[in-house]
């Protein structure tokens, strides 16, 4: 008898790749049903970005069921791909949608002509049912965490509890290439912790405790968290650094600190068991604040270097509409307090919300981020456009700002934090977001590259010019009339870029 073989779609986040992120919920998936007597097979994207659809295609010939996992926004644009070639390779194929987006909206998923199944809730027990069923032809009505088309409708079974007992799954290692995740694609891909080379994301846990309004992740465990055991995390972390010399850990948890005993004995667990794996993960401001010294020490010295910390926005409006639960100043005086420590702190910034056309938030924001650049030249900060995700607190705001109801799967493909999308963001609002942060920030904050420039490139006076004119409208606000930004763009676009001259400046521009 043939083993009932089911394909993982992974699609792509970003466009070039810029970090080779394992597929950690496909991966732990294929192996519990490998361990149901199933063999799962994973065709991730990014692995082949040259080659997608006829990769997928090749799997799909003899598979049971095509299962894609991710969420709204770019990934979904292989994620569809994949489930049009399932249907070419066979009409009757099944096509499942597994994930938290799959969990939120699964009648809205469920629009997409090429999807017959979405998984709501964590699918570890449910994916193993559903696959038995579909190979043996059994009732679907029986599996508890599930949605599924049927005779033109949409039947909803049984929720399904939330699987927390994480030390029952596998990690599911080896059903990929891991070396590939952890070499970045030969070296073609970020750091996942900046400075070291061999590094993996991993996940200890699930949940949070915030009410941020935005957070897909409070609304889908209505704010409970759950993780691994202590000695389950410090024997994967151990597998990692001695079995695939891993040097780094990129923790991937919503919310790490959530458990401080928990987390005090991992980081500890780190030191006694001499794993010398450096590590970073995202963090709450008002835990890190809240923490005594010890407890910083410990991170320090069991290998944190870097903390993502999410700014969010430099309004105070903004932080109260999105029950942020923290003031702009408070992101600041984390800063300070974890540079204290080495540890380099990580900003994550969003903008464009709903009524956010009146620029006052934006500006406010963009100032925000400068003070955060000048406390941590080096730091590392991006913006994310505010993307309402479905169920949320914040979704119903967003509707009555314009936001247009999806139908089907693809149409959450807009949904992108990357990109302004939405349709309260105007064009003028995401062009002084992108010439404040990419340009004039650049000389206004220099990092050690552009300040070497400043002290010693045969151009330095121009560019120590530019610098004060940057510096005066980075931290006055004042960005109206930037002929120097168009200057430098006409610089870069026209006379580098198309005519070929002056190629060196474009480094410096």
């Amino acid at each position: 008898m043939t083993t009932p073989k089911v394909v993982f779609a992974i699609g792509r986040e970003e466009r070039p790749v810029i970090f080779t992120f394992a597929p950690l919920a496909a991966m732990r998936l294929s192996a519990i049903l490998d361990q149901h007597g199933f063999r799962g097979v994973i065709c991730d994207a990014k692995v082949h970005k040259d080659n997608f659809p006829p990769a997928i295609e090749a799997e799909l010939r003899d598979a049971t069921a095509l299962v894609i996992i991710g969420k709204i926004g770019r990934q979904l644009e292989d994620l569809i791909v994949a489930t049009q070639v399932a249907k070419r390779v066979r009409a009757d194929l099944p096509v499942i949608f597994s994930g938290w987006q799959a969990s939120m909206a699964p009648e809205a998923n469920l629009g997409e002509p090429t999807l017959d199944i979405c998984t709501v809730g964590t699918a570890e027990h449910t994916l193993p049912e559903l696959i038995g069923a579909l190979a043996g032809g059994g009732e679907l009505s029986a599996i508890a965490g599930l949605a599924y088309k049927k005779n033109g409708g949409i039947v909803r079974t049984a929720p399904r509890p939330v699987d927390k007992s994480l030390d029952d799954f596998p990690n599911g290692w080896d059903q990929v290439d891991l070396e590939w995740y952890i070499t970045r694609d030969g070296g073609r891909c970020e750091q996942m912790v900046t400075g070291y080379d061999r590094c993996l994301n991993y996940t200890s846990s699930r949940g949070c405790h915030g009410q941020c309004g935005f957070c897909h992740i409070t609304a889908l465990f209505e704010r409970g968290w759950f993780g691994h055991s202590v000695e389950r995390v410090l024997d994967d972390v151990e597998y990692l650094a001695r079995e695939r010399r891993v040097d780094g850990i990129d923790f991937h948890d919503s919310n790490f600190f959530t458990n401080k005993p928990r987390g005090r004995r991992i980081l500890q667990g780190f030191i006694d068991r001499q794993l010398n794996v450096v590590w970073r993960s995202s963090v709450r401001i008002d835990q890190m604040l809240a923490y005594e010294p010890e407890m910083l020490e410990l991170m320090r010295d069991s290998g944190c270097k870097e903390l993502a910390i999410g700014g969010e926005s430099g309004s105070d409006r903004i932080m109260k509409l999105i029950c942020k639960d923290i003031a702009p100043q408070d992101v600041i005086a984390c800063s300070k307090r974890v540079r204290e420590y080495g540890i380099a702190p990580v900003y994550s910034i969003m903008v464009g919300f709903p009524d956010e056309k009146n620029w006052s938030d934006t500006k406010l924001t963009l100032r925000h981020m400068a003070e955060l650049k000048k406390l941590a030249p080096d730091a590392g900060m991006s913006y994310f456009y505010y993307t309402p995700f479905p169920s949320t607190p914040l979704f119903a705001w967003a509707e009555q700002h314009g936001l247009k109801d999806a139908v089907r799967l693809s149409d959450f493909a807009l949904y992108s934090p990357y990109d302004p999308n939405m349709p309260w963001v105007d064009d003028k609002l995401a062009e002084l977001l992108k010439m404040a942060t990419r340009f004039y920030f650049k000389f206004a904050i220099p990092d050690a590259v552009m300040r070497e420039r400043l002290r010693s490139h045969k151009l330095r006076l121009p560019l120590r010019a530019l610098a004060a004119l940057s510096r005066w409208r980075v931290f006055k606000m004042h960005y109206g009339f930037p002929f120097e930004y168009r200057l430098a763009r006409f610089l870069k676009d026209t006379v580098i870029g198309k005519w070929g001259l002056f190629g060196r400046l474009k480094e410096i521009l």
